[in-house]
């Protein structure tokens, strides 16, 4: 069977789509400790990358880990650590962390602008199932409207 390295494109995509994190845990997370059999950024890291895989369990995924990602995890350190008090709240912490520093830069962009056929307009952003459909819409028996866009 042939041998599945990581490429350094990947590599450098996760390494920029884990900077937030990266960042949250350096700065003063009260929960974060030295951890020389799992450190905390490789634990967050495989756990987020869990959550993003498609592997249909957390074996497989281990199984990905080593020998695609190169980031060998022993088994009983995955699983055990779910259990743990402390790197839960370091999760919560460092989440808390990349969310507010998420808020701050999408508040301080004005994504809109970048879109000239729009300057000098209002603009409304609403869920569209809280807006009454229009009098000409399609509906069921019931009143109920109907979309036209489903099966």
């Amino acid at each position: 069977m042939e041998e599945t390295k990581p490429n350094l494109a990947d590599s450098l995509v996760a390494d920029r789509f884990f900077e937030p994190m990266r960042s949250a845990l350096a700065s003063d997370c009260e929960h974060a400790r030295q951890c020389p059999a799992t450190p905390d950024e490789k634990w967050l890291r495989v756990h987020v990358q869990r959550v993003l895989s498609a592997s249909g369990s957390g074996r497989e995924h281990l199984q990905l880990l080593a020998e695609v990602l190169g980031l060998p995890t022993a088994r009983s350190s995955f699983f055990d650590s779910l259990k743990s008090s402390r790197r839960r709240a370091l999760l919560e912490e460092v989440s808390a962390a990349v969310y507010r520093e998420a808020d701050r830069r999408l508040a301080e962009a004005d994504h809109l602008a970048l879109l000239p056929a729009l300057a000098g307009r209002a603009i409304y952003a609403v869920d569209g199932h809280h807006i009454e459909h229009a009098v000409h819409a399609l509906r069921d028996n019931s009143g109920q409207y109907v979309s036209t866009a489903t099966i």
